[in-house]
């Protein structure tokens, strides 16, 4: 259903004029971050405190391979290395919110921005509807899809609403995982607001990430009848911001910057993706 949502969102856009294109862009994410604080009244401290060291570690294996990779794929493709930053913080952390922590900081253009936003919503678009596939195909687990599509999805959007078409399962263990991944933001914008600036930043700290541990906090220490509701009402809501996503989609984005900077995400993404996707595998069975 969330994939019929986003290519209905896409079809349509072709009748969208670009002014009201970009005003539905700017609602995209306040939805998205409504929608995923919503969600931690579906999820509990218990709920955190059992993911597997292993899967915690393969967060963190995740992010440093994408930002090292990242680098040298970036010096190795000769690209803009404002726009290489952009996309590999994206990649590594949540997509278009880190590209956007971080624009500021490496002083990126609007066209950076653009172009890095573009390569970011093309595959978190292609994942959406890849990801189940390829779980499906390969038998996986609710639990192992959730780990995979938390750590090698790059948006929050499409990591909810892949995990949504794989099952709820897989939804929880990914909005888990994509939490710690979050985390991930306020180290990476103060090590380079320091190394861009010589003076720490807090500016890009992801304030709907404290509010999401919130409401796990508050799900935690209140047994309300409406915390359920509230997460099932997130969970269906999802469907909005994602055809919001397809709806502002434009064929010109895909233009803009030349195609070095698509094949410089793709590949990025793929080898991050297939490698952490074997680590999962080879670390043996997950309930």
């Amino acid at each position: 259903m969330i994939a019929l949502v986003l290519l209905l969102g896409v079809v349509l856009s072709t009748w969208v004029p670009w002014t009201l294109k970009e005003k539905i862009s700017g609602w995209v994410g306040p939805l998205l971050k409504l929608n995923l604080i919503g969600l931690g009244f579906g999820l509990t401290c218990r709920d955190f405190l059992s993911i597997d060291s292993r899967h915690i570690a393969m967060v963190f294996f995740g992010v440093g391979l994408t930002l090292v990779l990242g680098f040298f794929l970036g010096k190795y493709f000769k690209l803009n290395p404002v726009v290489s930053t952009l996309i590999t913080v994206g990649t590594a952390i949540c997509g278009g919110s880190a590209i956007a922590a971080v624009s500021p900081i490496v002083k990126a253009k609007n066209q950076d921005m653009v172009v890095s936003l573009a390569a970011v919503f093309l595959l978190n678009s292609l994942a959406m509807l890849l990801f189940p596939f390829v779980g499906h195909v390969l038998a996986l687990s609710q639990t192992l899809f959730g780990v995979w599509a938390g750590i090698a999805i790059h948006d929050t959007s499409s990591v909810i609403g892949s995990a949504g078409i794989f099952g709820d399962g897989a939804l929880k263990m990914a909005v888990m995982i994509k939490a710690l991944r979050i985390v991930f933001i306020i180290p990476v914008v103060i090590v380079m607001s320091v190394y861009m600036t010589r003076k720490a930043s807090w500016r890009g700290m992801p304030w709907f990430l404290w509010l999401f541990i919130g409401a796990v906090i508050l799900n935690f220490e209140i047994a309300s009848p409406i915390f359920p509701m509230i997460y099932v009402l997130s969970k269906k809501m999802t469907m909005l911001p994602i055809f919001l996503m397809g709806l502002s989609f434009s064929v010109g984005d895909l233009r803009d910057g030349g195609l070095t900077p698509f094949v410089y995400a793709g590949v990025l993404w793929l080898v991050v993706s297939v490698s952490v996707l074997g680590l999962i595998l080879v670390g043996g069975p997950i309930p």
